[in-house]
């Protein structure tokens, strides 16, 4: 007697379109020999040098990563219930237009998508390519899918940029909005409720803004106010965020998306482009939600389309004049602190002029290839080289009450001097 036992039932995307969207990962990017070397974990690239300064025009005053803390669930609960879970009877790829589903799924969901290659990111340009054909090429297919009357004609479009090199981004747009930038619109407003449905996705390659860099990103707090051109340094971190703004304010989309392939942030900015509020930081491969329905979510928010992203409240000035975004083209001054340190004992800062004697503060080898503990001079040899440095300060600082007592230097314990920033001072 013979028996027959059917193997699992093969799959295509579309036949269940909310598992797929929920279980589809981004594939790992690889690093070839050829592309730019990455930074070792915790340190950051020093290579984000925009061409952002300080403008009078820019108007963030409010940062804040507390609001969408917790977007995750909101995201998942969403895509449960707006993706079907019932066949479509239609292929993944659609012929007419050459989108598809290109995310893979883990083997044990039975989705047969096909396998797509594509060039190692060797450079930010190839990078562009594999952001495009794998999450937004799924991401545009799924959206034609789920909403076909509301994303009809909308794709992404790779924009140009001056920092092209550093930065660049696709926008969410549709022939109709393109077409409206080069001939004046009938209507003024529909203009703008066409143009507030765009998303920028913004993208720089990890050796660019390495995860620390991305981490110092969504810690900001705050953005400086222009001070009348009294300085035209701005902190890496304050760098991007003014990139994104102008960006955002000159394709007039409130929704962006800031990735480095590896790490994700979404976020949205207020109504008067005075504030901005964004989500954590996801990783490529992540889950409840995956990428997938985080960027439908966004999209669909920005579209306003129904059930989506209500956008935060917040007290705005009315009457603001037009933004009208022209950056200088003047050279920019970039800090000297964003330079490379090795951490070797040879680079001490002797500004004070105290040279330990036979010790340092840091190993021999640097901050690289410790292998040993760090060596610690005595409390008592630094304390006296403080002391003596003080000793030969000008005589004006004699009116200045003596906060550092000979008594005081020696009785300095460094074992409960505490590890965190201080204010006034820089960590990297």
């Amino acid at each position: 007697m013979l028996s027959f036992f059917a193997g699992p039932t093969v799959l295509r995307g579309t036949d269940n379109i909310r598992q797929y969207t929920a279980k589809c990962l981004l594939p790992e990017m690889p690093y070839v020999a050829d592309a730019p070397q990455v930074p070792l974990p915790g340190h950051k690239t020093h290579m984000n040098r925009l061409h952002i300064r300080p403008e009078p025009y820019r108007r963030l005053e409010m940062i804040d990563c507390e609001t969408f803390m917790n977007i995750g669930s909101v995201i998942t609960q969403w895509a449960q219930r707006v993706f079907p879970d019932r066949p479509l009877k239609v292929n993944d790829l659609d012929e007419e237009t050459g989108e598809n589903l290109t995310l893979p799924c883990p083997a044990a969901y039975n989705f047969a998508i096909a396998d797509i290659w594509h060039t190692a990111a060797v450079d930010i340009h190839r990078f562009a390519g594999w952001l495009d054909t794998f999450p937004l090429t799924t991401t545009q297919r799924l959206l034609h899918l789920a909403f076909p009357n509301q994303t009809k004609a909308w794709h992404f479009k790779l924009k140009q940029d001056r920092d092209k090199e550093l930065f660049q981004y696709f926008l969410w747009t549709s022939p109709q909005l393109e077409a409206s930038k080069t001939r004046p619109p009938l209507d003024p407003d529909a203009l703008e409720m066409m143009t507030r449905k765009s998303m920028v996705i913004a993208f720089q390659p990890p050796w660019i803004m390495s995860p620390a860099d991305l981490k110092e990103f969504v810690e900001c707090q705050n953005f400086p106010p222009y001070q009348g051109g009294a300085t035209n340094y701005l902190e890496s971190k304050h760098r991007v965020w003014g990139k994104l703004w102008d960006v955002c304010v000159t394709n007039e989309s409130q929704f962006f998306v800031l990735t480095t392939y590896d790490q994700w942030v979404f976020g949205t900015f207020s109504q008067r482009w005075t504030g901005v509020f964004f989500s954590p930081i996801y990783d490529f491969d992540s889950s409840e939600p995956s990428i997938a329905e985080c960027l439908t979510f966004w999209i669909a928010s920005a579209m306003r389309i129904t059930r989506t992203l209500v956008l935060p409240k917040l007290p705005e000035p009315v009457g603001l004049p037009p933004i009208v975004v022209e950056p200088s083209d003047d050279p920019i001054e970039y800090h000297q602190s964003e330079s490379n340190w090795t951490g070797k004992s040879s680079d001490y800062a002797a500004s004070a002029g105290v040279v330990l004697d036979n010790v340092s503060l840091v190993s021999d080898a640097g901050v690289f290839e410790t292998t040993s503990p760090i060596n610690k001079p005595e409390p008592t040899a630094v304390s006296s080289n403080i002391h003596n440095w003080m000793a030969n300060l000008p005589e004006i600082m004699s009116e200045v009450p003596n906060y550092l007592t000979q008594h005081q230097t020696e009785a300095m314990s460094f074992q409960h001097i505490s590890s965190d920033p201080q204010p006034g001072i820089f960590y990297y």
